[in-house]
């Protein structure tokens, strides 16, 4: 059984078996049927996409994947960013940023050392003091698979 987040508002759940109940805490969930294993749920409340959302689909937990809500205008409309992106070097400090609506956790790694990032409205970003001019970086990013 697999469920997606189509939508703000909307999930999809997919599964082998019929499905006869959906719940999710703290969210009301409206069903559409469009098959036997094959449920459409319409939620009162949006989902935020850089947390776990969990809902209960017959005996089963599952967490819920990112479907195609990053192919939706709302989506769109609501990260559209077009500031900086990447590493952004000044001779004190350099600031990383990084685009990713869905991560649910992001750090820059700089010299062996881990760095947490900030999320603000879809970009992650973290500045570190210092001269780090042409040194080695790397991020590690939290999704709902890894």
């Amino acid at each position: 059984m697999k469920a997606y987040i189509d939508d703000f508002n909307l999930i999809r759940i997919e599964g082998l078996e019929p499905i006869k109940y959906v719940a999710m805490k703290n969210n009301k969930v409206r069903l559409k049927r469009i098959n036997k294993t094959t449920v459409l749920g319409y939620l009162k409340n949006e989902l935020v996409l850089n947390i776990e959302n969990i809902v209960y689909v017959n005996d089963y937990k599952l967490v819920l994947e990112i479907g195609l809500v990053t192919q939706t205008a709302s989506f769109n409309q609501k990260y559209q960013y077009d500031g900086p992106l990447g590493a952004i070097y000044q001779k004190d400090a350099t600031s990383f940023y990084v685009f990713s609506p869905t991560a649910q956790d992001l750090k820059v790694v700089l010299d062996g050392i881990s760095y947490e990032m900030i999320y603000l409205d879809g970009v992650w970003e973290a500045t570190i003091k210092g001269d780090h001019h042409l040194k080695p970086y790397y991020y590690l990013v939290k999704n709902r698979s890894f």
